[in-house]
């Protein structure tokens, strides 16, 4: 009976060791013009006081992302380097924006984004951590990503 009673205790504790909730990473990812889009590499310059952010598609393989421009589904904008919330905007009447612009070949034209936020959680001496939600007509992408510096 001992043995019975150990075997139960193992498979209950054994049960309830995988039932545990793993922190899980909601990664950038979306619809662009309702076709799916999911975050690959992300990297990211500083220019004068500002972060200019390029977010390419999981399709884009690169050993270095830094040189290669690839021809795929990339995000870019931007931003100012601080961990406040950044909300997207145009303001027409005195020329200032901070958009996000989408760039796909398979369009005509690239699609503005004037709808949504950034957010930096963490700034690091080569990576950045953050959150992007931006909506448009058929274009919604969110999820955080972290991109690496480029010199």
């Amino acid at each position: 009976m001992k043995f019975y009673n150990l075997i139960l205790m193992s498979l209950f504790l054994a049960f309830m060791s995988c039932s545990k909730d793993e922190p899980t990473v909601d990664l950038l990812r979306g619809r662009i013009n309702n076709m799916v889009f999911e975050a690959g590499h992300s990297i990211y310059s500083v220019l004068d006081d500002d972060l200019q952010f390029n977010i390419f598609s999981s399709d884009f393989a690169s050993n270095d992302p830094c040189v290669d421009l690839p021809e795929v589904v990339r995000i870019f904008f931007n931003a100012k380097s601080t961990l406040e919330k950044q909300d997207l905007f145009l303001d027409s009447s005195s020329f200032e924006a901070f958009t996000v612009t989408i760039f796909d070949e398979n369009l005509s034209e690239n699609i503005i984004i004037t709808d949504g936020f950034l957010q930096i959680s963490e700034i690091g001496d080569d990576l950045i951590t953050a959150q992007l939600d931006i909506k448009a007509d058929d274009t919604s992408i969110k999820g955080r990503f972290m991109a690496s510096l480029c010199d």
